[in-house]
């Protein structure tokens, strides 16, 4: 999206969005600072949505609408657009993927790139604000940086990558921690103790992500929580996504007592994913694998699970993904993913990975040295690049924040070469054995890493 140099001075274009008491009926008027871009692009479902779109006023160039591209021609300086998008939210089933406009209760998800038709390029350093004209009693949730009000300027990130902005009557939350901030819809107005309850686990969550380098990753997060009516556990479904800013939504079963929530895994996971930068869809032994390390480790640091559970579950999660997908690497398997249970392999051969390079940094330092360091360095110079990385150049990222070879020489080794991590071998220099489902906490070459691991860094 952002592809042409920088202009002299930054423009500002702005989007007034008109929400009707249905919630479903968008009224938008965009009104451009200096030169009008050549065309504006929404998702390729955006025509299912768009009533009408005209330049305003009329005449004043040309506007030629063609699927998900608006083509402008011969319009003058600060030129406007009026559009009006009539939503068609999902009302069936339930949602198991990622945004998407659906109806929820009284309330509405609306995936951003169905009714937001924006410049299809600009200059570095221009930006778009976003004004909500709402209902009474509306409020609104976005994944961009709120400057006042029902007003967000969206940022740089590409426009392809997916985000949602939530409508309805919650009462938005925010949660303060180290480092960062959340800032919480909870969808179709849940009772005022589910509601508290919700909040308590979600910031217990953010707190223990703060234990892996001190501080939360990200300075702005979106969190949407959603009434789900399936599943089988707490949360039996979650995504993150980053257009527009990092976000994470949550779908949750009110029925489950506060423990259940706690003992969760979810939400810690979907956040730990914001250690890392957007990768390639095809490195999803490192999108996953990370991820899957640190829901057990940083529950454990931050009090939701004893140590003891930590080592149990990643050692039950490990010993069950080995035996599936035997023929491929963790390397192989990503690239598979779509095939039915290789997820497990990926996900736990990734965590394996993570579990050996930060024993190996901890044991090449004398304990000075950790995984979180590495994540903490990568943090500080380049988290914030808006273009999706391959996993070779942040395992390269990661050596040279480190100053060794650690995670290239495992990538090849474990993940590219060998069938499975080698988990079992790291759980003896840990001094860990499982006897009947339970560790056992023996001697070992390394063993004096493993409290250190579990413990707030």
């Amino acid at each position: 999206m952002f592809g042409l140099p920088a202009s002299a001075s930054a423009a500002l274009h702005r989007y007034s969005v008109t929400v009707d008491s249905s919630l479903e009926q968008f009224d938008v008027m965009v009104c451009f600072d200096g030169p009008a871009p050549r065309s504006l692009v929404a998702d390729d479902t955006a025509m299912l949505h768009l009533a009408q779109m005209q330049l305003q006023p009329p005449g004043i160039g040309q506007l030629k609408v063609n699927d998900w591209r608006a083509i402008l021609t011969g319009l003058p300086e600060d030129a406007c657009i009026e559009y009006v998008v009539q939503l068609r939210p999902q009302t069936n089933g339930v949602q198991m993927g990622g945004p998407e406009t659906r109806r929820v209760g009284r309330d509405l998800l609306t995936s951003i790139g169905d009714w937001m038709w924006r410049p299809a390029e600009m200059a570095e350093g221009d930006d778009i604000e976003v004004r909500f004209e709402l209902p009474p009693g509306i409020s609104v949730s976005a994944p961009w940086r709120q400057v006042a009000d029902g007003v967000f300027r969206t940022g740089a990130t590409p426009r392809e990558w997916p985000g949602v902005v939530a409508l309805g009557g919650f009462e938005p939350i925010v949660i303060a921690v180290d480092g960062g901030r959340l800032n919480v819809a909870m969808i179709d107005s849940p009772p005022p103790a589910l509601r508290d309850m919700l909040e308590r686990w979600i910031e217990r969550a953010a707190r223990s992500l703060v234990t892996v380098y001190g501080s939360f990753p990200v300075e702005e997060l979106q969190v949407v929580i959603a009434p789900t009516p399936r599943g089988e556990k707490p949360v039996p479904w979650a995504y993150v996504s980053r257009g527009g800013g990092p976000a994470i939504h949550l779908f949750a079963q009110g029925r489950y007592p506060e423990p259940e929530f706690m003992r969760d895994w979810t939400a810690v996971h979907e956040m730990s994913h914001l250690f890392l930068p957007y990768l390639e869809w095809g490195d999803a032994w490192l999108v996953e694998g990370l991820p899957t390390y640190y829901q057990n480790v940083a529950m454990a640091r931050g009090g939701l699970i004893p140590p003891e559970e930590a080592w149990r579950r990643m050692y039950e999660g490990f010993d069950f993904a080995k035996n599936i997908g035997g023929q491929f690497t963790v390397y192989e398997a990503g690239q598979r993913l779509g095939r039915r249970g290789l997820y497990r392999r990926v996900y736990w051969g990734g965590a394996a990975y993570m579990l050996a390079a930060d024993l190996r940094l901890r044991e090449l330092s004398g304990g000075s040295q950790t995984l979180g360091d590495a994540l903490h360095e990568i943090h500080q110079c380049c988290l914030n690049e808006m273009y999706r990385w391959r996993a070779e150049d942040f395992v390269a990222r990661l050596d040279t924040a480190t100053g060794t070879a650690v995670f290239s020489e495992l990538f090849e080794v474990q993940i590219r070469q060998r069938p499975f991590p080698e988990y079992e071998a790291l759980y003896e220099r840990l001094g860990i054995r499982i006897l009947g489902g339970h560790p056992i906490f023996v001697e070992g070459e390394s063993a004096e890493y493993r409290n250190a691991i579990m413990a707030p860094r």
